[in-house]
C-alpha cells in the first residue's frame, strides 16, 4: 500500500512540476454500459496496446515478437535505451492522456509503450504498404519500408488487428510513435514518413468517402490514431471564443431567470386561487345536501320523493363520467413516434439521395434531395464506428458541441430497416458494401444508435424535419393517415356513447327507486 501511494505521490507531483504544453485528456475507458451491450465492438481480444490491455497474458507473446523483430531491423541501439528515452520524454505526457490514475511505475510505463508502440508502428507501415496506400515516392524515399513490402502479407495485416487498434481503450499517443521513431531513425522518417503513414491509414479505414486532403504534418499534433481520423472525417476545430457573444450570452441567461421567477409567482397564485376555488365548490355542495335533507323532513309527500330522486342524481359520479366524455373528446389520436421514414418509404414520394459530406447533411426541397454521406461499410466497419461515437461523446462531454457523427448514425438507423432499403441508398452512391451482408448492415447502425444520446445538433435536426414535412404532404400519406385518424376518432365516439348510456341507465335507476317503477319497465 506504501509503495502505490509513492508512486501516487510522485506522479501526480511530476505533473504539477511539469513546465511543458498542457495535455488534455484523450484516451477513456469505455463505460460499462456499452462494453456490456457489445464488448467485440470495444474490448480487445488478440492485440492489447497501452496499460489497459497490456497485461493481459494471452497477448503478449504475439506483440513481444514483432515488435523484437521491428527493432531488430534498425539494429541502432538497444532496447534498454529505447525505454529510458520514452521515460524521460513521454510518460508524463502518456499518463496525462488518460481519464484514471494509471497504477504502474515510470519506468513500467515507458516499457509497455515501447513494446506496444513498436507494434503499432510495425502494423501501421505493413498495412499501408501491403494496401499500396502510401504515394510511390514514400517507398523510394526510405529503405526501411521497402523492406516491409516482402513481408507486408503475413500476420500483421490481419484484419482482427486493424479493428483492435482503433479500438478506444487501446490507444497509443502518437507522441510514442514519434518518440520511438526518432530514436530508432533519422529525422527525414519522422517529419515526412511517419505522417504519411498515419494519414495514409486513416485514409484507408475511415468509413467515410468525401474526405479533404489533410496536411500530413498536421497528424502529429494529434493525440492518437482515432482521433486524428475523427478530425479528418469531421472537420472539428477548436471553437473561436467572441466577447460579444458572451455578453449576448450572458443577457440571454439573465432574461431566463427572470422569465422562470415569473413563472414561478404565476404558478404559486394559480394555485392559491384553485384553493379558495375547491373549497367554495365543497361549502356549496354542503349547503345543498343540508336543504335537501331539511327537505325530505317538512315538505309533503309528492315533493319528498322529488327530494330523493333529486339527492340520489347528485350522488352518481359525475365528475369522473364528465372527465371520461371530456378526454375522449378532446384527446388527440397518438402520433408514431418515429425519426425519419425509411428510404424505400422516401423514394415513393419523390426523395432522392445524394453524395456530401458528413458537415453538410441537409435536405433540399426544392430539388427534393436529402444530402447524406457516402459511406463505404465492410467487417470492420462496426468498431470503428462505434468507438468514433464513444469518443465522439466521451470528448464533447460537457460541452456545447454537437454529436454531428450519432445524430448521422441515428439517421441511417432510421432510413435502413428492410433490404429494399439498403437497394435505396447503394443504388444513389450512400452506401458502399464490401464484402458484408444487409444483416449486418442494419447490425452497424441500429447497435451503434443505441449506444449514446446525441444532442446539440439543430442542423441536422432542421433537416430531418424538412424531409418528414415533405413526406407528411404526400397524398399517399396524407390518406393513410386521414383513414387511422378517423379509425381512432370512431373508436373514441363509441366511448363517448357508452359513457351516455350509462349515465341514462343510472339515472332510469334513481328514478325508479324513488317512485317503485313497474315490471313492464323490465328495470
Amino acid at each position: 500500500m506504501a509503495d502505490r501511494a509513492k508512486i501516487f505521490f510522485k506522479a501526480i507531483s511530476a505533473i504539477f512540476e511539469e513546465h511543458e504544453k498542457y495535455t488534455p485528456i484523450s484516451i477513456f475507458k469505455v463505460p460499462d454500459s456499452l462494453t456490456d451491450a457489445k464488448p467485440e465492438a470495444y474490448v480487445p481480444k488478440q492485440v492489447g496496446l497501452g496499460p489497459l490491455h497490456h497485461m493481459r497474458s494471452e497477448m503478449q507473446m504475439y506483440k513481444a515478437m514483432e515488435a523484437r523483430r521491428f527493432h531488430d531491423r534498425f539494429q541502432s541501439f538497444e532496447f534498454h535505451v529505447l525505454v529510458a528515452a520514452l521515460e524521460q520524454k513521454a510518460t508524463l505526457s502518456v499518463r496525462a492522456s488518460y481519464n484514471m490514475y494509471l497504477e504502474i511505475t515510470d519506468d513500467v510505463l515507458a516499457c509497455i509503450m515501447a513494446i506496444d508502440g513498436l507494434f503499432l508502428f510495425d502494423f501501421l507501415s505493413c498495412y499501408v504498404v501491403r494496401k499500396k496506400a502510401l504515394p510511390k515516392d514514400a517507398l523510394a524515399d526510405s529503405s526501411v519500408l521497402s523492406h516491409l513490402v516482402k513481408s507486408a502479407g503475413k500476420t500483421l495485416a490481419q484484419e482482427i488487428t486493424l479493428r483492435e487498434a482503433m479500438m478506444l481503450e487501446n490507444q497509443i499517443p502518437i507522441l510514442v510513435l514519434k518518440t520511438i521513431v526518432s530514436a530508432e531513425t533519422n529525422f527525414h522518417f519522422v517529419s515526412k514518413l511517419l505522417p504519411e503513414i498515419l494519414v495514409s491509414f486513416c485514409h484507408f479505414v475511415s468509413p467515410f468517402d468525401k474526405m479533404v486532403k489533410y496536411p500530413p504534418y498536421k497528424s502529429l499534433r494529434h493525440p492518437h490514431l482515432l482521433d486524428l481520423l475523427y478530425r479528418m472525417i469531421m472537420l472539428v476545430d477548436s471553437p473561436k471564443e467572441n466577447p460579444q457573444e458572451e455578453g449576448e450570452e450572458g443577457k440571454k441567461k439573465e432574461f431566463q431567470l427572470l422569465k422562470e421567477f415569473f413563472d414561478e409567482v404565476k404558478s404559486t397564485i394559480a394555485l392559491h386561487v384553485n384553493y379558495v376555488g375547491v373549497l367554495g365548490r365543497l361549502k356549496q355542495r354542503m349547503v345543498v345536501n343540508n336543504f335537501l335533507d331539511l327537505g325530505k323532513y317538512i315538505a309533503p309527500q309528492p315533493m319528498k320523493n322529488l327530494t330523493e330522486l333529486t339527492q340520489g342524481l347528485l350522488k352518481l359520479p359525475w365528475s369522473q363520467l364528465g372527465s371520461s366524455l371530456s378526454s375522449s373528446l378532446t384527446k388527440r389520436p397518438p402520433d408514431e413516434e418515429i425519426l425519419i421514414p425509411s428510404a424505400s418509404e422516401l423514394q415513393k414520394v419523390g426523395v432522392k439521395f445524394q453524395s456530401d459530406h458528413i458537415t453538410r447533411i441537409k435536405f433540399d426541397p426544392n430539388k427534393v434531395t436529402f444530402h447524406l454521406p457516402s459511406i463505404k461499410l465492410s467487417e470492420n466497419s462496426e468498431v470503428i464506428i462505434s468507438n468514433l461515437i464513444a469518443y465522439e461523446a466521451m470528448i464533447e462531454s460537457g460541452t456545447e458541441q454537437p454529436l454531428f457523427l450519432m445524430r448521422y448514425v441515428d439517421i441511417m438507423s432510421g432510413l435502413i430497416k428492410t433490404p429494399k432499403d439498403i437497394k435505396v441508398l447503394t443504388d444513389d452512391g450512400i452506401i458502399k458494401l464490401q464484402s458484408i451482408s444487409d444483416e449486418q448492415v442494419v447490425k452497424v447502425f441500429n447497435g451503434a444508435s443505441k449506444s449514446v444520446e446525441s444532442t446539440n445538433t439543430e442542423s441536422v435536426d432542421e433537416a430531418i424535419e424538412s424531409v418528414k414535412k415533405h413526406y407528411n404532404k404526400s397524398w399517399k400519406v396524407s390518406t393513410r393517415k386521414f383513414i387511422k385518424k378517423w379509425k381512432w376518432v370512431a373508436g373514441k365516439w363509441c366511448q363517448v356513447i357508452a359513457v351516455l348510456l350509462v349515465l341514462l341507465l343510472m339515472g332510469i335507476q334513481a328514478f325508479c327507486s324513488v317512485y317503485e317503477c313497474r315490471r313492464q319497465f323490465l328495470i
